[in-house]
This record gives structure tokens, C-alpha cells and sequence, in this order.
């Protein structure tokens, strides 16, 4: 996992925030385990959380492409490969 800069980390946390009320309880865990790793720069996830982000990533990166928003999609590309 490459280093995740400032701006995508607070990318990341809003938008997990957001989840974590509409989730199911296992897929809670996966976010508050990911939040609380959020603020450390040696950030090391787990398979299940690489997978769960990179699973969240595509469909945020869809939506761009559905609202042709080229920041986004690059901003989005840019975070996927880190991840």
C-alpha cells in the first residue's frame, strides 16, 4: 500500500462516516477498524479491508464516470492504485 496523503484520508473518513450508519454490522467493523487506522501514516490494512475499500472505490469511481466528472475519476484512479 503506498502512502494515502491528507486529502484522501479525510476523502476516505467522510465518506466511510457516511456508511457506517447505513451498514450491516459486519461491515461496520470493517469501518471503524479502518477509521481508527485512518490518522496513522504507516496505515497497514488488512486483505478484508483493502478489499472493502477497493470494492467502495469502484463504485464511487462509476458514479464519476456516470457524472463525467474528470477530478473525481482522476482524484479516484489515483487513490485505487494506493489502495
Amino acid at each position: 500500500m503506498s502512502y494515502i496523503n491528507l486529502k484522501e484520508r479525510y476523502f476516505l473518513a467522510k465518506n466511510l462516516m457516511k456508511l457506517a450508519g447505513k451498514s450491516k454490522k459486519k461491515d461496520r467493523f470493517i469501518i471503524a477498524s479502518i477509521l481508527n487506522k485512518i490518522g496513522d501514516p504507516d496505515m497497514v490494512l488488512t486483505h478484508e479491508e483493502t478489499g472493502f475499500l477497493k470494492n467502495k472505490l469502484d463504485c464511487y469511481l462509476d458514479e464519476a464516470m456516470d457524472n463525467r466528472d474528470e477530478h473525481s475519476i482522476e482524484f479516484l484512479k489515483n487513490l485505487k492504485t494506493k489502495v
